[in-house]
C-alpha cells in the first residue's frame, strides 16, 4: 500500500490480519490495480465477477456471445497477459479467429500466453522479462 522509498522498505496490508507489514527491500517491481473501464465493469453479462471480459483463454473469443473477442487489459487472463507485448500476440490471434468466424470457419488460432515485461533495474537500465 505503500513504498518509503528512502527507507528501501515496502508496506503491505496483511489481509488475514489487518495488520500493516513493513519489508525492506533491494529490488522492487509494482504493477498498480487493474480494472476494466466502467462500461465493461457495470455490463455483468459480458463480465466475470471481478469485472474483466470473460473469454476463452486461447481463443479469446467471448464465452457466452460468440460475437465478441476481447484482449488486453479488459480480458479475464491473469495480470502477466496485460503487457503490451502479450497484446501484440493476442491481435494476431483475435485478427485470425474474427476472420474465420466471419467466413463460417472453424476458429484454429490460440493465445500461448506469451508475454514480457521491462523491469526498471535503474535510472540508465532494464531488464526484459519474459514470461
Amino acid at each position: 500500500v505503500e513504498v518509503n522509498y528512502d527507507k528501501r522498505e515496502a508496506v503491505f496490508d496483511n489481509l488475514d490480519t489487518n495488520e500493516k507489514v513493513n519489508l525492506s527491500y533491494n529490488f522492487l517491481h509494482v504493477t498498480p490495480p487493474m480494472s476494466s473501464p466502467e462500461a465493461l465493469f457495470s455490463n455483468t453479462d459480458l463480465t466475470d465477477q471481478q469485472g474483466f471480459l470473460n473469454v476463452d483463454s486461447l481463443t479469446l473469443q467471448h464465452k457466452r456471445f460468440s460475437n465478441i473477442f476481447g484482449l488486453g487489459d479488459c480480458i479475464n487472463l491473469p495480470p502477466a497477459n496485460k503487457t503490451a507485448a502479450a497484446v501484440s500476440v493476442q491481435t494476431a490471434v483475435l485478427k485470425s479467429n474474427l476472420t474465420s468466424l466471419m467466413s463460417g470457419s472453424p476458429l484454429t488460432s490460440s493465445y500461448t500466453g506469451y508475454s514480457s515485461c521491462p523491469l526498471i533495474t535503474s535510472r540508465k537500465t532494464c531488464i526484459l522479462a519474459e514470461f
